[in-house]
């Protein structure tokens, strides 16, 4: 697996490499030999090889890799020589050592592949070795097949499915909604080992109608081993709509819990310490207010409460029926496969975690006996082995079953810490600046991503937390034996290494091998291993859990065993430079991705500054997420033309604004941008108009902008985008007009689009009547504006799914849709909207499913005959005007007397 990486992400920076950037054509212009396409034909022979499964090459798999870094650390230093030395780099010198390095990649290179061919020879002359591997060469012949057969969408209720523990539910319920017999406030724990199915049953429970409203309040908290107090306060009040105005957490937390019947869940707690130590903010008013928890730990399950749950093993027939369900959901299993089928199961032990990964592992593979029997003989192999090792074991086959190019994705998974939830668009992004996903003709590499990753999630292998309105994935997770599988892995693999230790002495001793590091060390303590841990290496990736960490290892002095081979390798060159900013810039020169997953930097931000000189001296970066400092602007201005790779820039700015410069406009391989302002483009010369003009055909997002003009040659720039989120300041009628927002009409593949408005409304309604919608748009949110004659701009777009109104104006305070408008309409949201009349009916949303209403107080009334709309399936009223409320009620009371019972109707609001 770490070879296929390996080979793929050398392709992938050959292929950036000879990309043309500007007029001037390619950075790196190498015919010597033919060395580029020598290197390109052989990486793509053993990708190739890789990817038909055959085995008898893996022994091979270190020189692949060690072959394929050594010609990608060619490219990455002839580069960073050629970008930082500027004016003082000698070309012929610097070729020559180029040329030299990448002839010895490529002679290695010959030497595999002509082993590779002995060895496809001989598994040619024995014929295929079984089944399995006849079925994985016919992947590899086309890959395009087997890469997109994922479903256009995963299970969405997973969670509600639950095979045999309908006896452990009911208890659970009863102890959750016995007021009369337990009024004051009490813990219910639920108790299992990893993988037996506790936190599906928590979810189950915890979105049951029943126990929805039994409760006033509800709250999701994941605890995990290396649990944070304060972490865990501000999870509870993030599920809280009145969060009271205590001073600290604890005060805040009990304030808005007291007097309200609450139902909290703790997931995954490790130690009764954590509960120790927030009990005493969850007030006990005798109104029956339940904590729900789950732990591995019968002991702590004891001291949380005499009264559990344990988690038993699922039986024989129970064990079949959910793999069966897995398999084939709703439909039979066929008679050939029952014998065998139920012998996996079996060897499962009645783990449901296990049942289900081997479940997707048959799902996605050949219903024939034979692929069947050898599942079943190599998880027979694991069905006598202690607990301890079985799971581990029967998970193995799943990983050992992937195919080549899902084996990155799932080990990367391992650099997210236990239970995070993780937002899918930021995976897929590094993902991307890994360089691991191979393209592929017709799909842009977002969409590649996207589709590996719901290939995951049907294999059982990540957990789907989130849809997003538009059908998209939002976020994901991985579950802890999961993730414990991941790492060894990828460890094994040399594929990332994960450090959790402060101490020198945990570093793995072939640090040298691994180009991906996750460091997560304590907030409060510094890093000690840091400087240890980075001179024994040369990461491409470098994962950190916080920003301190990051600041203070981009200030460190490490890397000092590198200084004498890059002098002599610089001395060789002939350059006469500054020594000491080169030799500091290459300590992190080869970094290609910097991703720092805690996201809470303001509060540090506001007491040290940044080293943004550093971070932007960093030529190889693809991924770059970080934080402004006042020297931001002016650094991002010298050193943005050095950055011609990038392909994610993730700016935060606190207070300052930051503005990227107008040399943003030639990075040809920018997928993704977050930043305040951009400078416009320079004017084009008549030599660009002919042959320089470059359009960022790799951009899918812009977010974060404001005041941004569509100006012509933006416009033509930026034409494949695909979401945006843009917020604009209308001061007066005058300015509307600078933004060129009828422009905006002309981006025919933008599909979301999110538009904000502030200002003195006369001047921001003159400035939304020059917009024009694109008509590709499936999901528009509009946060302040106003529609002051009608609707008919939006409603006439004929793709929109998705319409979210906030802080928005209705003229008079009504509206009045149009029939034909709104065809394809199937979520609408409204919050503090000026409405009050709404004439609507079923005809007006033919394909509406979701209805939410949010602090609508003036509205009159829901229409009646919205509850007609054959396709709705969910009306949300929160905090609404007591009319609108009684007529959400009447809704559902007339769909239930006719008969509709899948529409759900969930009212939130004071005194409610």
């Amino acid at each position: 697996m770490a070879a296929y990486a390996a080979l793929v992400s050398l392709m992938n920076t050959i292929a950036m490499e000879q990309t043309p950037r500007n007029h001037r054509g390619r950075l790196i212009s190498i015919e010597k030999g033919g060395l580029i396409e020598a290197l390109q034909e052989r990486a793509d022979f053993l990708v190739k090889f890789l990817e038909s499964g055959r085995k008898g090459a893996e022994h091979l798999d270190e020189r692949i890799v060690d072959a394929a870094y050594a010609a990608e650390d060619a490219i990455d230093s002839y580069m960073m020589d050629r970008i930082l030395t500027s004016d003082n780099f000698q070309e012929e010198n610097g070729l020559a050592i180029l040329y030299e390095d990448l002839r010895k990649a490529a002679q290695e290179m010959d030497c595999i592949k002509n082993e590779v061919k002995k060895i496809k020879e001989k598994s040619s002359e024995h014929g295929s070795s079984s089944n399995a591997t006849n079925r994985q060469k016919g992947e590899a012949e086309d890959l395009h097949r087997t890469m997109f057969t994922a479903s256009s969408s995963a299970p969405r209720d997973e969670t509600s499915k639950m095979v045999g523990f309908e006896d452990e539910r009911a208890r659970v319920m009863v102890m959750l909604t016995s007021f009369d017999l337990k009024p004051s406030r009490a813990v219910v724990p639920i108790v299992g080992m990893g993988g037996a199915g506790k936190t599906t049953l928590a979810r189950n429970i915890f979105d049951d109608q029943i126990i929805v409203e039994h409760f006033d309040v509800h709250a999701w908290v994941t605890v995990s081993q290396e649990y944070n107090v304060e972490e865990v306060l501000k999870g509870v009040l993030s599920n809280l709509t009145n969060q009271g105005d205590g001073e600290s957490l604890g005060e805040k937390v009990h304030k808005s819990l007291f007097g309200r019947r609450y139902l909290i869940v703790l997931d995954d707690i490790w130690s009764i310490d954590i509960w120790n130590r927030i009990q005493q903010f969850f007030p006990d008013c005798c109104d029956g207010s339940r904590i729900l928890v789950t732990s591995r730990l019968s002991n702590v399950a004891e001291e949380l409460s005499t009264c559990r749950v344990e988690m038993k093993y699922l039986d024989a027939d129970n064990s079949w029926n959910l793999l069966r369900k897995k398999v084939f959901g709703e439909s039979s299993c066929p008679v050939e496969l029952l014998d065998v089928g139920k012998k996996i199961a079996r060897n499962c032990r009645g783990l449901p975690l296990a049942i289900v990964v081997v479940g997707g592992l048959l799902a996605k593979g050949d219903q024939t006996i034979e692929h069947w029997a050898h599942v079943a003989e190599q998880s027979t192999s694991a069905a006598y082995i202690d607990d301890g090792e079985h799971c581990s074991k029967i998970l193995s086959l799943s990983y050992n079953h992937l195919p080549v190019h899902l084996k990155p994705c799932f080990l990367y998974m391992g650099a997210f810490p236990e239970d995070y939830e993780i937002r899918v668009s930021k995976l897929i992004n590094v993902w991307i600046a890994e360089g691991f996903l191979k393209p592929r003709k017709g799909f842009m590499l977002e969409e590649i991503a996207e589709l590996c990753l719901l290939d995951l999630i049907e294999r059982n292998l990540i957990i789907l937390r989130e849809w997003g309105s538009t059908g998209n994935l939002k976020s994901c997770a991985i579950h802890d034996v999961l993730r414990e599988l991941s790492l060894r892995e990828a460890q094994k693999e040399n594929f990332l290494c994960v450090i959790t230790a402060n101490r020198s002495d945990n570093i793995p001793a072939d640090m040298k091998l691994h180009r991906r590091i996750a460091l997560r060390v304590n907030k409060k303590e510094y890093p000690r291993n840091i400087n240890s841990l980075l001179s024994t290496s040369r990461p491409r990736s470098l994962i950190v859990n916080n920003y301190k960490v990051l600041w203070r290892i981009l200030r460190s002095d490490a890397f000092e065993s590198l200084r004498s081979a890059l002098f002599e390798r610089l001395l060789k060159s002939g350059m006469n430079v500054d020594w000491s900013r080169i030799l500091k810039t290459h300590l992190f020169g080869f970094l290609r991705a910097i991703f720092v997953i805690d996201e809470e930097f303001m509060e540090y931000l506001s007491k040290h500054k940044s080293p943004s000189d550093i971070l932007f001296s960093l030529v190889n970066l693809r991924y770059l997420d970080c934080i402004a400092d006042r020297r931001f602007n002016e650094t991002l201005a010298s050193s943005m033309h050095r950055m011609r790779n990038l392909q994610v820039l993730i700016v935060k700015s606190f207070p300052e604004k930051i503005i990227a410069p107008s040399e943003i406009w030639n990075l040809s391989q920018l997928h993704h941008v977050y930043i305040n302002k951009i400078s416009p483009p320079e004017p084009l010369h008549d030599e660009q108009k002919l042959h320089g003009f470059i359009v960022l055909e790799n951009l899918w997002t812009l977010k974060g902008l404001k005041d941004f003009k569509f100006d012509e040659v933006v416009v033509k720039k930026i034409r494949d985008l695909k979401k945006m989120i843009v917020a604009y300041s209308a001061h007066n009628v005058e300015s509307t007009s600078q933004y060129s927002l009828h422009n905006l009409g002309r981006l025919q593949k933008l599909e979301s689009l999110e538009c904000s408005f502030k200002g003195a409304m006369k001047s921001v309604n003159t400035l939304y009547k020059t917009v024009s919608f694109p008509h590709s748009l499936t999901k528009l949110s509009l946060y302040r504006c106003g529609f002051w004659e009608d609707v008919s701009a939006i409603g006439s777009l004929p793709k929109l799914e998705v319409l979210k109104l906030k802080n928005c104006y209705f003229h008079g305070a009504e509206w009045n849709p149009v029939e034909g408008e709104f065809i394809s309409l199937d979520t609408l949201y409204m919050e503090q909207v000026n409405l009050k009349n709404w004439n609507a009916d079923s005809s007006h949303f033919p394909r509406l499913e979701v209805l939410n209403l949010s602090r609508l107080t003036e509205l009159n009334e829901i229409p009646l005959d919205i509850g007609e709309i054959a396709t709705l399936r969910f009306l949300g009223v929160q905090y609404c005007s007591k009319s609108a409320i009684v007529s959400a009620r009447n809704i559902l009371e007339e769909q239930e007397s006719l008969g509709n019972d899948a529409l759900v109707v969930k009212i939130t609001g004071f005194g409610i």
